[in-house]
């Protein structure tokens, strides 16, 4: 059976810094003051500028969690909810998610981080949300792209070469990286990372160390983890375990 993709909202904001950010096969420069948002099960990459070091924060939430909240909000059966844009930079709304992220990192009562989050959920309904359904998969993808994902979500943690890939399907290393990067969204090898990823993060919310995780899904070490954590989510596999970040 295939693995799996991030089955969670991703909600992220960039306070400091530049990055080039790829999602749905298109490339947007984002500094500070931006507001990521992502879709359960959609690839995307995202690349820092040397000269100007990115630091942001990110929450992830369930789809359950979110559909619920948004329940309570409207004060009715919702849908799992589709975000207008991946990215936003409204000031009310980095300024709030902000302050509420920094107020997570703390100890407060369940009640205050009930509130919190409504709050923020309140907002991202008002400016971000689609009142249509639920998320869509990206582009169509043909039955050599649907290979190759579903090879690669089954065998993450091996160190396939892009050659391999190709001769699985017939194509060659230039062209399949080419029409997979049109058809996902980013190419095979950000794929990979994301399922990797992933993967980490389910199995240390579990309690296994990190060095084991590291080797586990395929990473060299967990130096090698910890930069792609932080590349794509704000923060390092150290906190997984005591995640105090929506669930």
């Amino acid at each position: 059976m295939p693995q799996q993709l991030f089955q969670e909202y991703l909600v992220g904001v960039i306070e400091e810094g530049q990055a080039t950010f790829t999602y749905k096969g298109e490339n947007t420069h984002i500094g500070a003051g931006s507001l990521l948002l992502i879709q359960p099960g959609e690839p995307f990459s995202g690349q820092g500028s040397i000269d100007h070091p990115r630091r942001f924060r990110m929450l992830h939430a369930k789809p359950q969690f979110v559909q619920r909240l948004l329940s309570e909000i409207t004060e009715k059966e919702a849908t799992f909810p589709a975000f207008n844009n991946p990215v936003e930079r409204n000031r009310e709304l980095v300024a709030t998610f902000s302050k509420i992220h920094r107020a997570l990192e703390l100890p407060h009562t369940q009640l205050e981080r009930d509130s919190w989050l409504l709050e923020l959920m309140q907002l991202l309904h008002q400016r971000c949300i689609s009142s249509a359904a639920s998320p869509s998969p990206f582009g169509k993808e043909s039955d050599r792209i649907k290979q190759i994902k579903s090879f690669l979500l089954s065998n993450f943690a091996d160190n396939t070469s892009l050659e391999e890939l190709a001769d699985f399907v017939n194509l060659s290393p230039y062209r399949l990286n080419r029409v997979f990067s049109q058809e996902v969204g980013v190419p095979p090898h950000a794929f990979v990372s994301q399922v990797r990823v992933w993967q980490a993060k389910e199995q240390l919310a579990k309690g296994v160390s990190p060095a084991q995780v590291a080797v586990e899904v395929g990473f060299y070490d967990q130096a090698h983890m910890n930069r792609h954590f932080k590349r794509l989510l704000g923060y390092t596999p150290g906190v997984i375990q005591n995640d105090k970040n929506v669930q």
